[in-house]
């Protein structure tokens, strides 16, 4: 049975979630010429599918987890469309594509797409219901499998795990002249460059960055820090504090971040806890070696001293020592950056996880309908 995919992803915030299930949504139609996805009204994703020519339908949900006249849009939207699976973003997504399913006359499955992590224990008489009744659980990272099992009763054999990929080409370095880039942005043709990209936020943490930077006082070294956020005044005023304003460049939120990366040489992540980090798998795309917190995804994808350094929430002291020793261990710098990029290759590419993620869906359709 080929799937006819309805993700619903009801969100007003506008982030790697959100363009995700916009992504699948394109993806679904490139493979089925079929996708749809509903959206919160007048949200950013409205607007981002608008733009990109995705289909969508907007729904104004006031009410979480049980909405009715969402769920009987939902009803109407799946016999119109003859939806067979249903892919949801969030838990409180869940409970409305259930119920919309048992009313509906076609039963269709309905599939959790988990990319945020969640130590909640939802055990309860409703979430027990709504996780009995979901066909399969699409999760991003290990550690995910393991803590959605320990949550929820959901069956273990219905957990797939299915990294975010990324087209890896879009990062090769041979697509980039390094010293244009670099002049073009500020930065000094032969600096040694650390970087972090990311919301600039307290759990992003890129004030243990700075210190850390500070720390190792690497001659002719540059921390470039790309994004926006709240948090960016609170850095700039560190930066000044430590007098090192010559050395820090803050560059804003960047839709080229590819070349960003190529124009660089080490890449921090010091985040507090992260889901999984696309930000790591585009390093490691990029050939760059990457240090990060010992915390969440991070540690799925960054074996110690096999394909990047891991160092504990923020430890700046220690972050320091291992930008020094990636500075100066030319063996270990290149030993990381290849075993990191030869996993990318195998385990992180776009084409091959986009598969894998229908495949798991046409799966459970096909068992259902023998």
């Amino acid at each position: 049975m080929k799937p006819h995919i309805l993700f619903i992803c009801i969100s007003d915030g506008f982030g790697g979630l959100e363009l995700q299930m916009a992504q699948r949504t394109k993806d679904a139609i490139e493979k089925y010429n079929f996708g749809l996805i509903i959206t919160q009204k007048d949200s950013k994703l409205s607007k981002y599918c608008a733009n990109n020519n995705i289909p969508f339908i907007e729904v104004n949900q006031k009410i979480d987890y049980i909405d009715i006249p969402v769920i009987f849009k939902l009803l109407l939207i799946i016999k119109k469309n003859t939806i067979n699976s249903i892919v949801c973003s969030k838990s409180k997504e869940l409970s409305l594509a259930v119920f919309a399913s048992k009313i509906s006359k076609t039963k269709p499955k309905v599939f959790f797409y988990q990319q945020m992590q969640n130590g909640i224990i939802k055990k309860d008489y409703f979430h027990n219901f709504i996780y009995k009744n979901i066909s399969g659980a699409i999760v991003i990272a290990p550690f995910m499998k393991k803590q959605i099992q320990e949550t929820t009763i959901i069956d273990p054999s219905k957990v797939f795990v299915n990294y975010i990929g990324i087209k890896l080409e879009n990062y090769r370095k041979e697509n980039y002249n390094k010293q244009q880039i670099r002049k073009d942005i500020g930065l000094k043709s032969d600096s040694f460059v650390v970087l972090n990209v990311g919301r600039m936020d307290a759990q992003k943490d890129q004030i243990t960055l700075i210190k850390a930077f500070d720390k190792a006082n690497i001659p002719n070294s540059q921390l470039l820090l790309v994004g926006e956020g709240y948090f960016k005044k609170e850095c700039e005023t560190l930066v000044e504090t430590l007098k090192i304003k010559d050395k820090v460049i803050f560059l804003g939120f960047r839709y080229d971040i590819e070349k960003i990366y190529n124009a660089c040489d080490l890449f921090v992540i010091p985040s507090l806890t992260e889901t999984l980090g696309i930000v790591i798998i585009e390093s490691f795309a990029s050939k760059i070696p990457v240090i990060g917190t010992n915390g969440g995804g991070i540690r799925d994808l960054i074996k110690d001293r096999e394909r990047g350094l891991l160092f504990e929430p923020r430890d700046y002291l220690k972050l320091s020592e291992l930008i020094l020793e990636l500075y100066n261990n030319k063996d270990l710098y290149k030993y990381l950056t290849e075993n990191a990029y030869e996993f990318a290759q195998s385990n992180l590419n776009f084409y091959e996880q986009r598969k894998s993620f229908f495949n798991f869906i046409e799966e459970i359709l096909n068992k259902n309908n023998k």
